[in-house]
């Protein structure tokens, strides 16, 4: 009868459909095995200025303005591998080019990007304070290796600067010792910079002690030498708030058209002398701090300027005494004590026993009856 013979029909064409389909699945499974050992499969490294633990759209390009890491501080980067091309493997990560001084962490050594995705870690750079600095940048270099095969190892790496620097602004000298109705000076100075065309800073004092009277810039940053520009509003004296505001640019660009300030290694630049002067109606022993605030470091790094340089701030302190002296005489750091007399000498004197020993030797005289 006819009727068997559909069913084997049926029966042969379900088989020819399983083979077929066992077959295509091989090849493909085939082709894909394929891809990964012709080399397809790939993977890319990149370095951002970022947390990984921040939305990606924070994360910043390596850059002059960006990748600036002060001594005694930790500066942190976004590793990124991305893959491509169905990668799925492994990838080890290193880092090379480090001088002393300057160490790192990743927060994972190994990781394993999303098939055509990326994976993201974390990496920290610390400089010790003190690290050696220079102006050009260091060229630090993240490698990432892995097997894409039993037999084929690939390499990628990133190489992206970071330029370290101790930039210091302080006073000097930090700690004075004067009577009341003294006249005496302080250097705002700055250290380790490169090509610094402005600078804008507060210096705070306790008026029921002292009370400022000049302020005298450096001569790259004094309008009258026609280099710079100390805007009005900025430079002020207030004695009520206990306040000295300075600020000046240097006009043209760096180098080429104005003189941009360098300092290097023990090298000091003086930025301003502040007058002061000891209140005469003083009441009693005191301290005051000199404070430095609210200061802005501009500088030149490359053809790009820096408005916000990152900084260390050291201020001061006086500490004014009842001892009453003649005529108001000027104390200067860094000059002779002999040339004001026996009295500045003892002011001296006595300003190096304070640092050292921490005691205060100025005490009101007794009364003999």
């Amino acid at each position: 009868m006819q009727t068997g013979k559909p069913k084997r029909r049926r029966r042969t064409i379900i088989a020819v459909i399983i083979l077929v389909a066992i077959i295509g699945g091989g090849v493909g499974a085939y082709f894909l095995r394929t891809a990964v050992t012709s080399g397809t499969a790939d993977f890319g490294v990149s370095v951002l200025v970022g947390s990984p633990d921040r939305p990606s759209g924070t994360w910043l390009k390596v850059d002059q303005t960006t990748s600036i890491l002060l001594d005694g501080t930790s500066k942190s980067f976004v590793v990124v591998v991305n893959a491509t091309g169905g990668f799925n493997e492994f990838v080890k990560l290193s880092l090379s080019g480090t001088i002393t001084g300057l160490t790192f962490h990743f927060n994972q050594t190994v990781v394993r990007p999303v098939t055509g995705g990326y994976y993201s870690t974390g990496l920290s750079l610390t400089a010790a304070p003190g690290v050696l600095t220079r102006m050009d940048p260091y060229k630090i270099n993240v490698t990432a290796t892995s097997n894409v095969t039993a037999t084929s190892t690939v390499t990628r790496s990133a190489v992206f600067p970071v330029w370290l620097r101790s930039t210091t602004i302080f006073l000097d000298p930090p700690t004075m010792t004067v009577s009341n109705n003294n006249v005496f000076q302080v250097c705002l100075k700055i250290r380790n910079v490169y090509n610094l065309t402005a600078f804008q800073i507060t210096i705070g004092y306790n008026t029921s002690l002292v009370n400022a009277t000049k302020v005298s810039l450096s001569r790259e940053f004094d309008p009258a030498y026609g280099f710079a520009y100390a805007p009005p509003e900025i430079n002020k004296i207030n004695n009520t708030l206990g306040q000295v505001s300075i600020g000046s640019t240097l006009i043209g660009e760096c180098v080429i058209s104005a003189p941009c300030v360098t300092v290097e290694g023990a090298q000091e630049y003086v930025i301003a002398n502040v007058t002061l002067v000891s209140n005469v109606n003083v009441t009693f022993k005191g301290d005051t701090a000199l404070s430095l605030t609210n200061e802005i470091l501009t500088a030149a790094n490359g053809d790009v300027l820096i408005a916000y340089l990152p900084h260390h701030t050291v201020g001061g302190s006086v500490s004014v005494t009842l001892v009453s002296g003649p005529d108001p005489t000027i104390i200067k750091a860094g000059l002779n004590p002999a040339w004001y007399g026996s009295l500045i000498l003892g002011v001296a004197v006595a300003v190096l026993l304070t640092v050292g020993s921490g005691v205060r030797v100025f005490r009101r005289p007794r009364k003999h009856r």
